[in-house]
């Protein structure tokens, strides 16, 4: 994303987030499951004022800097 315009995106609406999750070598399998999920409920607390619809899809993007 650090490369990406992200202006448009915002502009049609999508919401960015970056998260972070565990790596292997810090926690088993899973662990990085329970982490993306932590953060869409993150999200989803955080704007129960002014709701997210589009938080049941989302899109997901990686990158490794290996």
């Amino acid at each position: 994303m650090d490369r990406m315009n992200i202006i448009p995106l915002v502009d049609q609406g999508f919401v960015i987030a970056g998260v972070d999750y565990r790596l292997s070598t810090e926690a088993h399998f899973h662990a990085q499951v329970h982490d993306f999920n932590a953060a869409i409920w993150f999200l989803r607390v955080k704007t129960r004022s002014q709701p997210l619809p589009a938080l049941n899809r989302a899109r997901v993007r990686s990158r490794s800097t290996l």
